[in-house]
């Protein structure tokens, strides 16, 4: 059995060659794109990081639960504001 597997596959060397490089294409391709979306999925990660490496508190407004989107804080509403240097009405 061995013999005529063997004696098939000499036969038919190009059959066998087309194989090999159609399963080692797809293999590569696959690879490729599992390193590519690694590779763009890190990017976008370092970039983001490096862009927020400064930034320790974020401000966000309240959430508004009747209209469903964020609110407005006002100038009332916040105290703080009053007394920061920073701040320009």
């Amino acid at each position: 059995m061995f013999r005529t597997a063997l004696r098939n596959v000499l036969a038919h060397k190009a059959r066998l060659l087309m194989t090999m490089l159609a399963v080692l294409l797809g293999v590569a391709f696959v690879v490729g794109t599992l390193v590519f979306t690694d590779t763009v999925g890190n990017a976008y990660k370092e970039r983001y990081l490096t862009t927020l490496r400064n930034v320790s508190v974020q401000a966000t407004p309240p959430f508004d639960e009747k209209a469903g989107e964020p609110g407005t804080v006002g100038r009332t509403r916040c105290g703080v504001c009053n007394g920061c240097p920073a701040w320009r009405p």
